[in-house]
């Protein structure tokens, strides 16, 4: 495949098929994933480093400091 193939792939500028996206994740040794739209926010934190669950959990220091 042409690297102008490729940009026009990655950019959307192209309907592809799966086979060539996942042989372009394969060729960047990643994994093509489709994830549920209601599941995204998560998956999206997850890769941030973020903690999954609700945002008020308190982390283990903030509870240390609180039982003082």
């Amino acid at each position: 495949m042409s690297l102008p193939q490729v940009s026009n792939v990655m950019t959307g500028k192209v309907d592809s098929r799966i086979s060539t996206v996942e042989a372009l994740a394969d060729a960047m040794d990643a994994t093509y994933v489709l994830v549920p739209k209601h599941l995204l926010p998560e998956i999206q934190r997850l890769l941030s480093g973020k903690a999954i669950g609700p945002d008020d959990v308190p982390t283990a220091a903030e509870r240390i400091l609180a039982a003082k």
